[in-house]
Formats: structure tokens, sequence, C-alpha cells
């Protein structure tokens, strides 16, 4: 799916039109709108840190999230709410087990960077162990 258009769909909080497309929104598409949507917050909060760290290898760690945050081409004045957050668990319970058993390493590199921002619940999954699955495999 277009990043735009799962953007509008978020930031409507249109859950009918999250639901229609559900078979066309993949995991590095949901990853990439959080990200978007979490910009911002995630900016401040770098920023805050740059000011009190003093090791170069942590400013230099923190100058590459800073680039990685700017690098987006899609921005937003939205930030991830509680909401969005709803939405994209609304989204995960729809996935079926036999397609959460089929992602790879990496896809489950993913899920676990979508889980830190989205705070899931093994409850949000048709299969209870995925996230364990994400979190203890890595």
């Amino acid at each position: 799916m277009e990043i735009t258009k799962l953007l509008d769909i978020l930031n409507s909080f249109n859950r009918t039109a999250l639901i229609e497309n559900f078979a066309n929104i993949n995991i590095e598409d949901v990853l990439e709108v959080c990200y978007i949507l979490d910009r911002k917050r995630s900016i401040k909060v770098i920023g805050t840190k740059l000011k009190s760290v003093k090791n170069p290898c942590k400013v230099k760690r923190l100058m590459a999230n800073l680039d990685f945050y700017n690098s987006f081409k899609h921005e937003t004045d939205k930030t991830l709410t509680k909401t969005r957050k709803n939405m994209i668990k609304q989204w995960a319970r729809m996935l079926k087990e036999d397609q959460l058993n089929s992602y790879t390493e990496e896809d489950l590199i993913k899920w676990k960077k979508l889980a830190d921002m989205i705070h899931f619940n093994p409850r949000d999954f048709t299969k209870k162990d995925f996230l364990s699955k994400c979190f203890t495999y890595l």
C-alpha cells in the first residue's frame, strides 16, 4: 500500500478503510508510517539527550538516529496517538496465524521495532506466542 494512503487512513481514524485495505497493508508500510507519526517526538527526545551526552560514541549513535528520522520524505503534523496505535493493533488482530508463521527473521525484527512503539499485548495476535517469538528469537 502507498504510504500516503495509509497515513490518510490513520489520520482520518477511518477503521472501515483500514479493514477494506487490510490485504494491501504490510509490516514495512505500517512500520514506516509509525516512524513518520512518531518523528516529532523522537527528534525532540534525541535533541534532549544530545545536550547531556558527552561520550562520542553515544553522540554518534544519536546523530545517526536523528539522521534516520530526518530522512523520511513524508511529513505530517499528526502524532502516534493512542487511537492510531489502537487502529494498528486492530490491523494486527486481523492477521491470520499462518501469516504470522510465514514471517522471516528480517520481518520479526520489524515486528519487534513496531511492538516497541505500539506496545502490543500477546492478545493482539491470533497466535499468542508471536510477540515472545519476536523478542526471544532475535
